[in-house]
């Protein structure tokens, strides 16, 4: 959990003398997901950051660098432990809605891909929503 929450702060550095920091942060959060597998601890891991990136992606304020790295980790962690994200799908869903409409053409990319695995493990309602918001 520690070290988590210290990959998330490095992951929000901003400027470029920060962006070491905020590589080490990205490269370590996507190395805890992908070698998760099927641990007893996946869903604290998932529990802890789902809320995290989604809150970095929704209040950084269009930081393009910073969005797409936390869309990264997201759509590693949606594609393998979608269904453990459930709690977390409405505003996951929201955030990345937010960004057809502003985000840049690379971060608008990253957004589509991480709704498309999104809808994989989302009950039918919120998938509902999820078309007719789109």
């Amino acid at each position: 959990e520690e070290v988590m929450a210290g990959l998330c702060a490095k992951l929000a550095a901003t400027g470029k003398e920060q962006q070491q920091h905020r590589d080490v942060g990205t490269i370590g959060l996507k190395t805890i997901v992908a070698d998760l597998g099927n641990s007893s601890a996946a869903p604290r891991v998932v529990a802890s950051l789902a809320p995290k990136l989604t809150a970095h992606i929704t209040a950084d304020g269009g930081a393009a660098d910073i969005s797409g790295d936390c869309l990264d980790i997201l759509l590693a962690m949606v594609t393998g432990y979608g269904a453990l994200m459930a709690a977390h799908h409405e505003p996951l869903k929201a955030a990345l809605l937010g960004y057809l409409e502003t985000g840049r053409q690379g971060t608008r990319k990253r957004a589509v891909a991480c709704l498309a695995a999104l809808t994989a493990s989302m009950t039918d309602q919120l998938l509902a929503s999820t078309v007719d918001a789109a």
